[in-house]
């Protein structure tokens, strides 16, 4: 089996980050912008806000039943960010099915929830929306290396680390590995733990994601069962399954540039 260097790096013992979007080297998409002072449609409804307030985006209104990990299809996006300083705003019409997730700090990306395809989408990744320019391109790896990755399953909860600088996602999804893809997108699961969740990390300061996979057995229960929190020096994220009646560790290692993104997962860890 042939591993690219970031995928070894996540084989290492109590390891599991992998990257799930892909296309290396990609040419960004050039997106139809229309700059205005006011909201370009009065039907966009006020979805993200950034963590100082600053920067607000409006979109398409979810339909009924509808929620942004199954917004249904829709193959034209319309967001409109506002900078609240300024007073100023930009709309950016895409030929994507697109989901605001978050702001990158100076409030330049918007990071969103790409889904695939757009008319009838099964799954989804995660895009970087570049608004001055105009641009929208996948989120890579730490290593900035691509794999052939798409994510499904449901989004139950997110937290942010205190420095603002990395969101997590607990997402409960079918069984899979994501440590052992292959580079051409295919899966060997004869090594594989069978995962029900994982926990998206999606880096906001540096721009870049990685998912880390959780032990056998979390997430089986009903979406309300589970839980994600953070210690309050942003080192662990701590999932909890009270179905299970267990919790995981995950912990943030020291920042190492030329290994960035690694975390380490504890094993199920009965709740006491």
């Amino acid at each position: 089996m042939n591993h690219t260097p970031e995928r070894l790096k996540s084989r290492r013992r109590f390891l599991a980050a992998a990257v799930m979007l892909p296309v290396v080297g990609a040419a960004p998409i050039a997106l139809d912008r229309l700059r205005t002072s006011t909201p370009a449609r009065n039907d966009l409804t006020l979805r993200l806000t950034s963590n100082d307030g600053r920067h607000q985006a409006f979109a398409d209104p979810l339909a009924d039943g509808a929620t942004i990990y199954a917004p249904g299809g829709r193959t034209e996006s319309t967001i409109t960010v506002r900078d609240q300083l300024t007073d100023t705003s930009q709309t950016l019409r895409l030929d994507r099915n697109l989901e605001p997730e978050a702001f990158s700090p100076d409030g330049q990306i918007l990071f969103a929830i790409d889904h695939r395809p757009a008319e009838n989408p099964v799954a989804y990744r995660v895009s970087s929306v570049d608004i001055s320019a105009g641009v929208v391109t996948e989120t890579l790896g730490p290593l900035k290396v691509s794999l052939v990755e798409e994510m499904r399953g449901s989004g139950r909860q997110q937290v942010w680390s205190p420095l603002g600088d990395q969101l997590y996602t607990l997402y409960i999804r079918q069984y899979h590995d994501h440590a052992i893809d292959q580079a051409d997108g295919t899966h060997d699961h004869s090594e594989a733990h069978a995962t029900d969740a994982f926990v998206h990390v999606l880096d906001v300061a540096t721009n870049w994601a990685l998912c880390v996979d959780l032990p056998d057995g979390f997430g089986m229960g009903a979406p309300g069962t589970t839980a994600l929190m953070i210690d309050g020096d942003g080192t662990t994220i701590t999932a909890v399954d009270h179905a299970l009646g267990a919790k995981v560790e995950v912990r943030r290692l020291p920042d190492d540039p030329l290994d960035p993104g690694q975390f380490s997962v504890t094993e199920l860890i009965p709740l006491g």
